[in-house]
């Protein structure tokens, strides 16, 4: 026992030094302010966990720590004291990590000061920087003459308690995003299974280009009509006319877009995903999302030899991580040495609201070589129209292959931003009645959209003639009841709405062009959402698909999104008794 105390022992004096000496090293390098903004990259997370994977905070992480460890030698190269040089570094990397977040007064104290002929988002934004910088450096050497002059801050030894207050948050916040990942890590890790249908042999097979198109929160027409005074059939008509069957007040089979299209994709209700999550402690997208990126029917086109493109929308699930062969329009793009990342949904909020967002679209360059640059920031009307050229450049496009596009087009939904003639608004886009009632915000939007629609459509069908189209919307409008912020114990609930008032959740824009089958046979068969692809795997790639029952399903609860409500009873008339097994 002596000999093993007496070994211990031998081992701490022995390794005391160097461990004395490591954290030393540790404490004169910017690790502390990499610790310190990585503990605020890692509370944007933790807040999001649900939705985004873990692996989005290494690019903030990565771009912030160069930045922390440019700043730190700075001030310690002006101040010459280290703890001086740390309360100036923390207070400018704070500063700019939550740029958008500084009182106007100082956010704009840069453009202010220079002359209206040097005026860029650019160089008001780095004499903004310099003005706190300079701010921070006197802050720095407040503290450092506090230190020296004042007894009881000495006795304190405030540099210190600072490091150990850093390094106890990122301390924290590490743990708790390992205790997140234990919670999720099942559901973060999950693929759903290839698929798998029969086909008989020596079936005669077409392979018609295909176009799935989602335009989000379009509400059929019982809603337009009843909830918004809008009639509708001038689109109907035009569709009509050239040969789509629509079908009347269809409605979603899950009032949200996350389950909705999913199921669609997997041309499967979610019931399998119910029993295998509906009991974790909290729900997550992630399972849904393993679909949006690898979407089942994608791959029985892609093994029948078609191409398969994505024409992404501005939100993640439709735009990062998906295993197409083209994303001609995918947008938020960082360049770095010749390397492309595509930034998801946080990554982008973090370096939006930073000052790299008026950095990075500046870029770094030397000659036509960029360094560093953040590009492709399309808002939401650059988007809708990037997606709009690239339908008709592939229907104008000649291929050897069959395609297979699908598009989500994030209109009508808010923030609204088309007039009734395409241009800006003149009243605020988001879900509200500023300006005008939040109703006629959308159906002034739905105006021009359906002008867009309509374009879409005869230029596919005139030089594509015999391709599919199917044209379904994800959701219905959303009622005045869901107008407010979404928290664990405030949900949108469709179930716990009205009748009228669910209809309009559920009710979608649903029209079909089914080239060589009859209107009838359309309608009777593709009675439902889930059942778009079956329908068409079957009538023109000979895969033996029985079509689904017509169902409703809601998740009320935004934390337990695999707890299922069977809400066909009340949305059906005649509701099939197969949907309580579902």
């Amino acid at each position: 026992m002596k000999q093993a105390k007496k070994k211990l022992s031998r081992f701490f004096k022995q390794w005391r030094p160097k461990v004395v000496k490591l954290v030393r090293l540790m404490t004169h390098s910017s690790l502390p302010e990499i610790a310190f903004v990585s503990g605020l990259i890692f509370g944007k997370y933790l807040a999001n966990a649900d939705f985004q994977y873990p692996g989005e905070v290494v690019i903030p992480i990565i771009i912030f720590a160069v930045i922390a460890t440019v700043v730190v030698c700075l001030f310690r190269l002006i101040l010459k004291n280290w703890f001086a040089a740390r309360v100036a570094s923390l207070s400018l990397i704070y500063a700019l990590y939550s740029f958008n977040y500084l009182p106007n007064w100082l956010k704009n104290s840069g453009k202010l000061l220079l002359p209206k002929h040097f005026e860029t988002v650019f160089s008001g934004a780095t004499l903004t920087v310099l003005i706190i910088a300079i701010l921070a450096g006197m802050l720095g050497l407040g503290c450092k003459w506090a230190v020296h002059h004042v007894k009881l801050v000495k006795e304190l030894q405030p540099y210190r308690i600072l490091l150990f207050i850093i390094f106890l948050i990122f301390s924290f916040q590490s743990l708790k995003v390992v205790h997140k990942w234990l919670i999720i890590h099942r559901e973060l890790t999950y693929h759903y299974p290839a698929p798998s249908y029969p086909r008989a042999a020596n079936t005669k097979v077409e392979k018609p280009d295909i176009y799935y198109f989602v335009f989000e929160d379009y509400a059929n027409d019982e809603t337009l009509k009843n909830m918004y005074g809008y009639d509708n059939s001038s689109l109907n008509n035009y569709l009509s006319g050239q040969g789509f069957v629509y079908k009347q007040n269809a409605m979603a089979n899950y009032p949200f877009t996350m389950q909705s299209v999913s199921s669609t994709f997997a041309m499967q209700y979610h019931t399998d995903l119910g029993k295998l999550f509906s009991k974790d402690k909290l729900g997550t997208a992630f399972p849904y999302r393993s679909i949006f990126e690898n979407p089942p029917v994608a791959q029985l086109l892609k093994q029948n030899g078609y191409i398969y493109n994505q024409l992404s929308s501005w939100w993640d699930f439709t735009r990062v991580s998906i295993k197409a062969d083209n994303q001609p329009t995918i947008s938020f793009r960082l360049r770095f040495l010749g390397l492309k990342f595509y930034m998801t949904d946080l990554s982008r909020d973090i370096i939006n609201k930073s000052i790299l967002s008026q950095w990075l679209k500046k870029g770094v360059t030397f000659g036509n070589h960029s360094v560093i640059k953040y590009d492709l920031d399309n808002n939401p009307r650059e988007n809708f129209f990037a997606q709009k050229e690239a339908v008709k450049s592939l229907a104008g496009s000649v291929h050897a292959q069959p395609q297979f596009t699908f598009a989500h087009f994030l209109a009508p939904h808010n923030p609204y931003v088309f007039d009734a003639d395409g241009s800006y608004p003149p009243y605020d886009g988001g879900r509200n009645d500023d300006g005008v009632p939040e109703k006629e915000k959308y159906t002034r939007e739905i105006t021009y959209v359906n002008t867009q629609i309509e374009d879409m459509m005869g230029y596919i069908r005139e030089h594509s003639p015999n391709a599919v189209i199917i044209i379904q919307s994800d959701e219905g409008s959303y009622p005045d009841e869901f107008h407010y912020e979404l928290d664990p114990k405030h949900y949108y609930d469709p179930s716990t709405l009205p009748i009228e008032k669910e209809k309009q959740k559920f009710g979608i824009s649903a029209s079909y062009f089914m080239p060589g089958v009859d209107a009838k046979t359309v309608t009777t068969q593709i009675t439902s959402s889930v059942n778009a692809f079956r329908f068409v795997l079957q009538h023109y790639l000979g895969y033996n698909l029985d079509m689904l029952p017509e169902c409703y399903f809601s998740a009320g609860d935004k934390f337990s999104v695999y707890n299922f409500h069977n809400e066909t009873p009340k949305l059906l008339k005649n509701a099939s008794p197969a949907c309580d097994s579902l």
